[in-house]
C-alpha cells in the first residue's frame, strides 16, 4: 500500500512557514525539490535588506554574499520575486545598487540609504516604474527625480534631510498621497510644502518631523495654507542624529505599508 500523499498546496504552506521561522536555514530547504526551491525562494527574495557591513540584523545579507547570485541569475528571477528592497551604500559598494536595481523591475518598495561621506555624483538609477513607496535622503531623491522615469503607482515617500537641497517638483509621481519629511528649521519646510502642494495635487497627508521649537509655528502655518482635504502633522524628531538606524526604521515603515 502506498503512503498517502500530502497535497501540494499544504506542502507549499509548510515550507513557507519553515522559511519564515528559520531564514538562515532556507537555502538548505531549497534543495529538497524544484517545487520547494521555487516556494522557498519566493519567500527568501521577497524582502531583501543588503548592507556593506554586518550589523547582525535577521534577514540581512551583505553585498559580497549576494552579488554572485545577482550576476548568475537572470533578470526575470529578480523581477518576479523581489518586491521590497533596502540598500545601504558606501563608497566600497557604489556600483552595486545600479546593477541590483536594473534587475528588480517588479519592485514595489525601496529604501536607499547612503553613508554621510558618500557622494552620489552622477548616479543613474534604473528604477522600476512599479514603485509604490520610497524611503531615502535628499541626495538620492534628486537622482530619482532626474531619472526621467514616471512612477504612476508611487503613493508614499519619506525623506531625511541629511543635507539641505531644494525639494524637486513631483510631477513624476502623479498618484502621490502621503509624504513624511524629516526636516530642519524654517524656512526650508515652508519651501518644501509649497513645492509639494504645487506639483502633487493628489496629496492627502503631510507629516513633518522637526525641532521642537518649530512645531507650533508649523501647525499655524499649515492650518492657514493647506486645503481642508490635506491632513497634516508636525511632531518632534524621532531620529537620533548621531546614531540613525535606517534598517530598523525601514522595517517599521515597511510593516505599516504592507499591513
Amino acid at each position: 500500500m502506498s503512503s498517502p500523499s500530502i497535497p501540494l498546496e499544504i506542502l507549499d504552506t509548510i515550507f513557507e512557514h519553515a522559511t519564515h521561522l528559520n531564514p538562515r536555514g532556507a537555502p538548505s530547504l531549497s534543495i529538497v525539490s524544484k517545487r520547494i526551491q521555487i516556494c522557498v525562494e519566493k519567500i527568501m527574495y521577497r524582502n531583501l535588506i543588503i548592507n556593506y557591513e554586518n550589523f547582525g540584523y535577521p534577514g540581512m545579507t551583505l553585498y559580497q554574499k549576494i552579488m554572485p547570485t545577482f550576476r548568475k541569475r537572470p533578470a526575470s528571477f529578480f523581477a518576479t520575486y523581489v518586491k521590497s528592497l533596502c540598500l545601504i551604500v558606501d563608497q566600497s559598494v557604489s556600483s552595486c545598487p545600479e546593477f541590483i536595481l536594473a534587475k528588480c523591475t517588479g519592485l514595489r518598495h525601496l529604501g536607499l540609504w547612503c553613508s554621510p561621506a558618500f557622494g552620489t555624483g552622477t548616479w543613474i538609477l534604473p528604477l522600476a516604474p512599479t514603485l509604490e513607496s520610497l524611503l531615502t535622503d535628499r541626495r538620492i531623491f534628486r537622482e530619482v527625480s532626474d531619472s526621467g522615469v514616471t512612477f504612476p503607482k508611487l503613493t508614499y515617500f519619506w525623506l531625511s534631510t541629511q543635507h539641505y537641497l531644494p525639494l524637486p517638483l513631483l510631477h513624476w509621481a502623479p498618484a502621490l498621497k502621503d509624504v513624511c519629511l524629516d526636516m530642519y528649521a524654517a524656512p526650508y519646510w515652508m519651501d518644501d510644502i509649497e513645492t509639494i502642494m504645487s506639483s502633487a495635487p493628489t496629496i492627502k497627508s503631510i507629516v513633518m518631523e522637526v525641532v521642537d521649537d518649530e512645531i507650533q509655528s508649523m501647525h499655524e502655518w499649515m492650518e492657514a495654507r493647506l486645503p481642508s482635504h490635506v491632513n497634516y502633522e508636525a511632531k518632534p524628531w524621532t531620529i537620533d542624529r548621531d546614531d540613525f538606524d535606517f534598517i530598523t526604521y525601514w522595517i517599521e515603515v515597511l510593516a505599516k505599508l504592507l499591513a
